[in-house]
């Protein structure tokens, strides 16, 4: 009897550490900070450095003004989509639940919601190309190194501890 006991419990210890393992590597930690980010979220991420460092980038205000206004006009863009992506996913979800499924209006919603994603995808890559074509090569080149300069404050020796 004990020994099932322990048994069991021994798998339920593996079982418990695999999860864990998983559950930390989809969340990207351990591989450093900004590994996992999406390019969402490099762009925010970019565009917000830029705007802390108007000064130290030597941006005028014509270019923090275009990079407020890129910013706000994406960030909309993207919440009206994913509000749409939603409202899609419940006309699925309410087709579904009748007694006939009509396969042909949900393939039209699962097709018109794949489109909407690729929108968001070309929304972005966009707005990237849109903010950097704000900086001159001197001033983006200065950009990219306070980025790192700022990962660097945020994680500085990584989750194993400094290098040695």
């Amino acid at each position: 009897m004990k020994k099932k006991i322990v048994i069991i419990l021994a798998i339920v210890f593996v079982l418990t550490i695999t999860a864990s393992n998983v559950f930390s590597m989809e969340q990207g930690w351990g591989k450093g900070y900004n590994s996992k980010m999406d390019l969402k979220a490099k762009l925010f991420y970019k565009m917000q450095v830029a705007l802390m460092n108007e000064e130290e980038l030597g941006l005028t205000k014509e270019q923090s003004d275009k990079i407020k206004d890129i910013k706000l006009a994406t960030q909309k863009k993207l919440i009206m989509d994913d509000a749409r992506i939603d409202v899609i996913a419940i006309d699925i979800e309410d087709n579904l639940w009748k007694k006939e499924i009509d396969l042909a209006n949900i393939q039209k919603l699962v097709d018109e919601k794949y489109d909407i994603k690729k929108d968001k995808t070309m929304t972005t890559i966009t707005a990237y190309s849109e903010f950097k074509e704000v900086f001159s090569d001197e001033q983006y080149e200065q950009l990219k190194e306070k980025c790192k300069e700022m990962k660097m404050q945020m994680c500085p020796s990584g989750m194993m501890g400094p290098k040695k």
